[in-house]
């Protein structure tokens, strides 16, 4: 079957959909065709709802997939409409973060048919092959199906609870030529973003990955973060590298994993294999403050890191503490910095402005403790309450979200 997967990334940072890579991979393994509509201002000419319906029936799908975040989920609401209403026969699907984080919204809104929450690349090819041969796709696990709908004939939604993490260990390869790779390559000065893991143990108020624990726990799928945790074996990921390098114009690799750092074991078998391969790229790691010292350092300086980014967020124990949830010192925040740069390895720091709570005194904290530490760069960003976080849930207690402007900005 083909399948059609339209990924809205506007007015966002370019680079490659992991979540879509790993869904094409699937479905190409088991047979299935894919195609893909990005949807970046930067790359290419926007499509309107007249032009996607076109791009549609050119590739005649039996699948459409929708990938969505939070601030790109109107765009998807506008462009299903304008497929519904022109080929009102083929399936939409929905799925991604925002899909996650609020699923009872977006499936009682019923704007499409069919809602994947979690790490759902294994119900959708499920759900792909069942619709192919005309069964009932109805009790697939990840999925949910709005009331009165082509694949639910109650008055009630299905709500499918989450199965099982996908193993990492004998899951199909991601598919990178699902995008116009020469062309992310180009746009990024051969800057080249993949994943070694998944899943992040901390509870950061502002993310995600506290709330998936959570619902695969509550599910059963999941006894606890241990389980989120995975890692692909090292030879895969050293096989992607070497593939990737060989087909695109990549001088640096950024490894997106929320943290690379988290397991030792790991950072010292992926570096030996690094260098045994002779890839010779620099890359660029993110890190917790936690898990970074002088060896950790040495580690991936030998192995080629260029780079190491933080996530500081605030120079105030207060909110980092209270609002955050991040439980580290300013001091162990210190020693981390000094190690990387004691071997040479250029520091980011992530911080947020604006966060509930947070006075003018604690932002000069911030700016502050940027300046002790020596980074070579921060990143700022204004907090936002993204939906079915703990943090936005405390701004909405705080009454601090504007509503109305929360809408104007999709």
């Amino acid at each position: 079957m083909r399948v059609l997967l339209i990924y809205p990334n506007l007015d966002c940072p370019i680079g490659v959909n992991h979540g879509l890579t790993m869904i094409s991979g699937v479905l190409k393994q088991a047979g299935h065709e894919t195609e893909l509509v990005h949807v970046n201002e930067k790359l290419f000419d926007v499509p309107t709802p007249a032009e996607l319906v076109e791009r549609v029936r050119a590739y005649s799908p039996g699948v459409i997939g929708f990938s969505v975040m939070s601030q790109q989920y109107a765009w998807a609401v506008e462009a299903a409409a304008a497929i519904r209403a022109a080929e009102p026969g083929i399936p939409l699907v929905v799925g991604g973060v925002h899909c996650t984080m609020v699923p009872d919204q977006v499936t009682a809104e019923g704007h499409f048919d069919v809602v994947a929450v979690g790490e759902s690349e294994l119900a959708f090819l499920e759900f792909v092959e069942r619709y192919e041969r005309g069964e009932d796709v109805s009790g697939i696990a990840n999925l949910r199906f709005p009331p009165r709908s082509r694949f639910n004939r109650r008055l009630t939604p299905i709500q499918n609870p989450v199965g099982a993490f996908p193993d990492l260990e004998s899951i199909a390869p991601n598919d990178y030529e699902l995008f116009d790779m020469r062309r992310i390559t180009r746009s990024k000065n051969g800057w080249m973003g993949i994943l070694t893991s998944r899943g992040c143990p901390y509870k950061c108020t502002y993310c995600f990955n506290r709330e998936v624990v959570d619902l695969y726990v509550e599910d059963g799928a999941a006894k606890s973060a241990k389980d989120y945790l995975r890692h692909y074996p090292v030879p895969r990921i050293l096989d992607e590298i070497e593939h990737l390098v060989a087909s695109y114009d990549v001088n640096t690799l950024i490894f997106d994993d929320d943290l690379f750092t988290l397991s030792r074991p790991y950072v010292h078998e992926f570096c030996r294999g690094y260098k045994e391969r002779e890839i010779g790229l620099p890359f660029v790691v993110n890190a917790h403050v936690q898990v970074f010292d002088d060896e950790m350092a040495f580690t991936l300086a030998d192995a080629g890191c260029k780079i190491v980014k933080y996530g500081l967020e605030s120079g105030s124990a207060r909110v980092r503490k209270e609002i955050l949830l991040r439980h580290m010192s300013n001091a162990t925040i210190k020693r981390a910095f000094q190690a990387a740069h004691a071997y040479g390895i250029h520091t980011t720091a992530f911080v947020m402005f604006g966060l509930p709570t947070e006075t003018k005194e604690e932002v000069l904290e911030t700016l502050r403790l940027c300046a002790e530490v020596g980074m070579g760069r921060f990143r700022w960003a204004l907090f936002f309450p993204f939906p079915g976080t703990a943090g936005a849930k405390l701004a909405e207690e705080l009454g601090l979200i504007d509503h109305d402007k929360a809408a104007e900005l999709g």
